[in-house]
């Protein structure tokens, strides 16, 4: 029961603000999945749940068999994922069914890892508004639904401040419109627009962010061909066998 509380305490862990939206959000994705009368009242979200079949999710390392997991031993990605994958179950075993034990006794692991991997691909950032409400994890309906894409870069990436520049390429932006001097009491709404002139029937995009590739992979189930080598975002590891090291360089 502490390590639930911890999970939840935004006082002492400001941090876990994003987890307890983002959890809060699978909840109740979890119930209205079965409740018909329920998702007639979100249509946004039965889309989702009927688009996310099994060929959606075989793109995500969650749901891999242990035997495609096996191609990929000895990557740092391997570890990676070994360690995310125990962290959605312990989810599933120590959280849900703590915290919601009758939601939880109508649902599998499995189901647990479908709507995990629904959430946390789509799920965007709120900003913060004018108004004073916080930056938060939420389903926007429609702009989920945007892709990412960034040109390739003409140079690699090799800072922080590279990268960022190079984000600020995406062709989407999104974020509250503040109210209007006209209307002071009149709420901030979310919108998309294009940074730039578009032709007829291009497609609006934005940017998911940059991260490495077994990131990318994991959260949203693809990869960006140029980022392992026009970047510094991934990782990699050396193995040196110490044994071998001390040995070298003596003299008989």
């Amino acid at each position: 029961q502490g390590r639930i509380s911890e999970f939840f305490d935004t006082a002492a862990h400001p941090e876990n603000v994003g987890t307890r939206a983002t959890f809060s959000i699978m909840v109740f994705l979890l119930h209205i999945s079965i409740d018909p009368q329920a998702r007639k009242a979100w249509p946004h979200l039965d889309f989702l749940l009927n688009h996310w079949d099994e060929r959606q999710l075989s793109r995500f390392p969650l749901f891999w068999a242990s035997e495609m997991l096996a191609d990929i031993a000895g990557t740092t990605a391997f570890g990676l994922y070994s360690i995310a994958r125990t962290g959605v179950e312990r989810e599933y075993t120590e959280v849900l069914k703590a915290v919601c034990p009758e939601l939880a006794s109508g649902f599998t692991l499995k189901s647990y890892k479908n709507i995990w991997a629904l959430v946390n691909s789509r799920i965007l950032t709120f900003p913060g508004s004018p108004e004073g409400l916080p930056s938060q994890p939420a389903l926007v309906p429609i702009f989920d639904m945007v892709n990412h894409h960034l040109p390739v870069p003409q140079s690699p990436l090799e800072t922080e401040a590279q990268v960022t520049q190079h984000e600020a390429k995406s062709l989407g932006r999104f974020g509250p419109q503040p109210a209007r001097p006209s209307k002071p009491s009149r709420p901030s709404k979310l919108h998309m627009w294009p940074q730039r002139a578009m032709e007829r029937g291009q497609e609006v995009t934005d940017v998911y962010g940059l991260h490495s590739n077994q990131e990318m992979l994991w959260k949203f189930g693809f990869t960006v061909p140029w980022i392992h080598n026009l970047t510094c975002l991934t990782k990699t590891r050396l193995s040196l066998d110490i044994q071998k090291l001390r040995g070298e360089g003596r003299s008989e």
